[in-house]
């Protein structure tokens, strides 16, 4: 399956409409993969309930990046953060119904990751609410180089 792939580096599965279940599954076993730095997720008709799906994904992978890097400065190393595997990009867009709620809980999970570097949320219904809590995370997480919020009209009203 996708956690024992050992080649696959990108996983799309955009416009597939798997919803909060399909997602759910998937990230159950892209979170034990090592090799997959990227997912594209765009129009899978997700919501809040799925981008928890996704956040569950970035703490499982930090948790294991974190253990690593500690294990490796226990050996008077010092750890090659970028040299680490996981994922970095994460593309979610157009999926309107993930909203603040789950723009919250993806900037809730990136406050502590030192590994993401994109994170893609074109269209997917988020406010000046959302926008903000994603924003508030960049003063934490200087990791991150790509945060697209494009396309999400509700932002600034």
């Amino acid at each position: 399956g996708l956690a024992k792939s050992s080649h696959l580096k990108h996983l799309s599965m955009e416009q597939c409409l798997i919803g909060d279940k399909g997602i759910e599954l998937v990230c159950k076993a892209i979170k034990q993969s090592v090799n997959i730095n990227s997912v594209n997720f765009s129009a899978c008709n997700l919501s809040s309930h799925g981008a928890e799906s996704i956040v569950s994904v970035i703490k499982h992978q930090a948790m294991k990046r974190h253990s690593e890097a500690w294990g490796d400065s226990l050996r008077y190393r010092r750890p090659d953060l970028d040299r680490m595997p996981g994922i970095r990009r994460i593309t979610l867009n157009d999926n309107p119904l993930i909203g603040d709620q789950g723009a919250m809980s993806l900037a809730d999970a990136l406050k502590d990751d030192l590994w993401l570097k994109a994170l893609d949320l074109q269209s997917c219904g988020i406010s000046t609410t959302g926008a903000r809590a994603l924003l508030d995370v960049l003063e934490y997480n200087t990791t991150i180089v790509i945060l697209d919020v494009r396309k999400n009209s509700l932002i600034g009203t």
